[in-house]
């Protein structure tokens, strides 16, 4: 009994994984088994299956085998069968069955049925190829009565081989089946009986742990909800087979519950005002003894604190209510240089914006002035253009000319031409040689006419040419015109948003001087409640020297740790008390 009660969880836990790994190697150890067995009857219903399936293969060669040799005699072709026993399909077959026919006596007779029928026909058949080389009838007739009985008794022979080995390999699987059916059923039974044993295991352990655990966390509720006076059942104590670790955190949760309690006593004193309350550190982890301790002290630091805060505002109070007057006095004559700084600014204020608006109709009449120069600009250049035609057009009728001239030219040198022929004519061609004189007379007289027009029209060419060079002229003008307003015009649009940020510059300016205003305002105004303030401060202070009559402070010595009367004669707790006083003023400073 007292073996089980020293046992730890550890153990428990531990003894309880072993036997369910016991229990799970028992399964797997009978799985493999059953395994084994199945697996070696599936082998052996196999090589049933592969026997018959050779069987069936040997039959379908020994009837090709006989087909050949049909055809062979009939046909007299040459015979490609074997004609050795023991090379041929069923020979080697035979061969390779031998063992099968030791481990299987059902087998031997029918082997040895077809073992002499089979070296019968193959003695047989060497013969009937002879034969039929010289006589085929006779050798079909006895191919059909006495060759072809024995082999279809052969073939009979074989097929009862084959279901032989059919019966076997199903007999095999029926087994193996039943075999993997009762495997299951163990494996499966075992398995619930596992689990119904776990399952007990398990409530039997969560008992003995989850008693004593569920009373701790009642404990904990209850210390929770505040309740610090808990009441130690002895029978959730009592447990049969309590674990070690469930012992030590009951006996620990029982210490916690009581260093509570002390604290619960030392904040009940501290809420009666009593700071001269002790409080118990237990370790050097303990944070709620020192926090405590911490707040007692630093409470009874800060009501002495408070005592001579009380003093000190009762003493600076009139200091106060003169600074308050002085204050008054000072924001009066603020307020007169305020209103004064606000007239100026509103002045500077309607100058910026008349500057602004002189600014923008400037900016308007310089942009018709600008859009009159570009009208201006394209009328010189289409002048220009026109000037240009002009140039183009004259060289045209220069050219018109120059080929008037040509033409006068050529008819000067045909009317010549016709006087020479009208001369060696005579008298018949006295006519025609008047007519050729008036021909060469109006030749020159258009080649005069044509020399005049081009003098006129190299004047003309001339004159358009000094024309065009002159609208050329006033154009780059007109340009350098534009260049220059549009540089004005940005010139002025740079004055307008400057004139625009500093009227804007001004509006800020009088609202912040409108904002000091009303703080020189408000200034003075809390002169005036601070004047009243000081009086009622000085009642304050009376009434907080009254509360704090109500507390017992601690009687401290200056430069030195508290030591409660209880710690007296405890050197220990003094060196302790000293090291936390000078930890803490080094600390706070």
């Amino acid at each position: 009994m007292n073996k089980k009660k020293e046992k730890t969880i550890r153990y428990q836990i531990l003894e309880g994984y072993l036997i369910l790994t016991g229990i799970v190697i028992l399964l797997v150890s009978l799985s493999c088994l059953f395994f084994g067995l199945n697996a070696a009857n599936y082998e052996k219903a196999s090589d049933f299956q592969n026997q018959q399936y050779e069987a069936q293969k040997v039959i379908a060669a020994h009837y090709q085998w006989l087909e050949q040799l049909s055809d062979s005699i009939t046909t007299g072709s040459e015979f490609e069968g074997s004609l050795d026993p023991d090379t041929c399909a069923l020979g080697k077959w035979m061969n390779s069955s031998a063992a099968d026919r030791e481990d299987y006596p059902e087998l031997a007779a029918p082997l040895a049925e077809i073992t002499g029928p089979h070296e019968e026909i193959h003695s047989q058949a060497a013969a009937l190829v002879e034969l039929a080389k010289t006589d085929r009838e006779e050798a079909y007739r006895r191919y059909g009565s006495e060759f072809k009985p024995k082999v279809i008794s052969i073939g009979d022979g074989l097929n009862q081989i084959s279901s032989i080995y059919q019966e076997k390999a199903e007999k095999l699987t029926a087994d193996n089946n039943r075999t993997v059916l009762l495997s299951i059923g163990i494996l499966v039974t075992i398995g619930l009986c596992s689990v119904l044993f776990s399952i007990g295991l398990g409530r039997r352990m969560s008992a003995h742990i989850s008693r004593p655990i569920l009373a701790v966390a009642r404990w904990s509720g209850q210390l929770s909800t505040g309740v610090d006076n808990l009441r130690f059942d002895s029978e959730d104590l009592s447990e049969r087979g309590n674990a070690v670790e469930i012992s030590r955190m009951i006996s620990s949760f029982r210490e916690m519950a009581d260093n509570i309690k002390e604290h619960v006593k030392v904040i009940q004193k501290v809420a009666e005002g009593d700071l001269t309350a002790y409080v118990d550190i237990r370790s050097e982890g303990d944070s709620l003894g020192k926090g405590l301790y911490h707040m007692v002290q630093n409470n009874d630091f800060m009501f002495a604190g408070l005592l001579e805060i009380a003093d000190t505002v009762a003493s600076n109070a009139n200091q106060i209510a003169d600074s308050a007057q002085l204050l008054a006095e000072s924001s009066s004559t603020q307020a007169g240089a305020v209103e004064q700084l606000s007239g100026t600014v509103q002045n500077a204020d309607a100058l910026a914006a008349a500057n602004a608006e002189n600014a923008s109709g400037v900016a308007v009449l310089i942009d018709g002035m600008n859009q009159e120069i570009t009208n201006g600009q394209e009328k010189m250049n289409e002048l220009l253009e026109a000037v240009h035609g002009i140039e183009k057009a004259s060289e045209n009728i220069s050219v018109v000319m120059k080929s008037i001239n040509d033409i006068a030219f050529q008819t000067n040198i045909l009317a010549l031409n016709a006087a020479v022929e009208a001369a060696r004519a005579g008298n018949a061609g006295k006519g025609f040689a008047v007519v050729a004189d008036e021909v060469r007379n109006l030749a020159l007289k258009s080649q005069e006419a044509a020399e005049q027009s081009r003098a006129l029209i190299e004047n003309t060419i001339t004159k358009a040419s000094e024309g065009g060079n002159i609208s050329r002229q006033a154009s780059d003008t007109f340009r350098v015109i534009v260049d220059r307003i549009k540089q004005m015009e940005s010139r002025i649009g740079s004055i307008d948003d400057a004139s625009a940020k500093q009227q804007e510059l001004m509006r800020r300016i009088n609202d912040e001087i409108g904002r000091i205003s009303s703080a020189v305002t408000e200034n003075a105004a809390t002169s005036e409640q601070t004047a009243a303030s000081t009086q009622q401060m000085n009642a304050s202070a009376g009434q907080i020297k009254l509360a704090l009559e109500h507390f017992k402070l601690r009687k401290r010595v200056p430069g030195k740790p508290y030591i409660p009367p209880e710690k007296a004669d405890d050197k220990e707790f003094i060196e302790q008390a000293t090291r936390n006083f000078y930890a803490h003023t080094q600390k706070r400073d």
